[in-house]
């Protein structure tokens, strides 16, 4: 037998063969990823409507029974639930587990535009989505600090969560609790019906009144010039010389005339809370394929 042959059953050739495989293995578990949830895609899409100032009742008879009768029809459906809520109308279908949910999806899109047509003008746009496990948030992060609400809700939106955003594989953050700056304009009826004036006619000078716009162009040789009307409102004293009508040049009728105006903070629709006190939370979520546990270390590496 030749010296230089070693048999596969050498003890040094089965000791090498034993660390070549507990170096692979080594490797390839720090390579492997961690996540939370599998990458699997669950048959339901979700159908959220917003149609502003309505109440349950009208959402459920004017929008979410009309785009029930239409998804109910596609195949693999096997339940449609929905809820209706102050102005919101949201609608879970669910479909077989051997349906394609790319192509389900596709099928849900295309009944809810021949919806549209039913559905009343002043809806917003239908927001439809496939639902997953993965699109959970991987974290939360608390914020507490001895500032007025509105001052608060500033710094979370567009200080800090733009950091957050800003970490890589983080797909999107969303801000829970807190509540931000509102301008209340408060219409007194008496004045209203003294002046004659609607308050239809105060929601548009409003609205019309506070805008940049372009105001045209003229040309000059080789150069141009644009033009744009600067009416921002930069103050509530501003808000409130909106001139309503002109009954003459000394005597406008303003916005002051007939309404209170009050530099508050919008209704509150989400609470958060910390250990019994006021907090803002920040939900954070992954990009689609992200290491969930790489991810949350980075944006723990960022808050510090």
């Amino acid at each position: 037998m030749s010296p230089a042959l070693l048999s596969v059953r050498h003890p040094i050739f089965i000791m090498s063969l034993v660390i070549l495989m507990l170096t692979l293995g080594g490797m390839s578990l720090k390579s492997l990823p961690i996540d939370l949830y599998p990458d699997v895609s669950l048959p339901t899409v979700v159908v959220q409507t917003t149609y502003p100032g309505a109440g349950p009742q009208e959402i459920e008879t004017e929008v979410t029974k009309i785009l029930e009768d239409e998804v109910s029809t596609i195949s693999g459906v096997q339940k449609v639930s929905s809820q209706n809520m102050e102005s919101v109308s949201v609608l879970t279908i669910e479909f077989s587990l051997k349906t394609n949910l790319n192509f389900a999806e596709q099928e849900v899109r295309a009944k809810v535009s021949n919806a549209l047509r039913e559905l009343p003008d002043d809806i917003d746009a239908p927001v439809i989505r496939k639902v997953s496990p993965s699109d959970a948030p991987i974290m939360y992060i608390s914020l507490q600090a001895d500032m007025p609400d509105a001052q608060l809700y500033d710094l979370a939106k567009e200080v800090i969560s733009p950091q957050f955003e800003q970490v890589y594989q983080v797909g999107q953050v969303d801000i829970l609790g807190g509540r931000k700056r509102e301008i209340h304009v408060s219409l007194q009826k008496e004045k209203l019906n003294s002046t004659d004036i609607s308050a239809t006619s105060v929601a548009q000078a409003l609205s019309s009144g506070g805008r940049n716009v372009p105001a045209g162009k003229i040309e000059d040789g080789a150069l141009q010039y644009s033009f744009r009307t600067l009416a921002q409102y930069q103050s509530l004293e501003e808000i409130g010389s909106a001139v309503l009508r002109l009954a003459d040049v000394y005597h406008p009728l303003t916005i002051t005339s007939v309404a209170k105006i009050q530099d508050t903070l919008e209704d509150e629709t989400t609470r958060s809370r910390l250990n019994g006190k006021k907090a803002i939370n920040f939900s954070v979520y992954r990009q689609s394929g992200a290491n969930s546990v790489k991810v949350a270390d980075d944006v723990k590496a960022k808050v510090d």
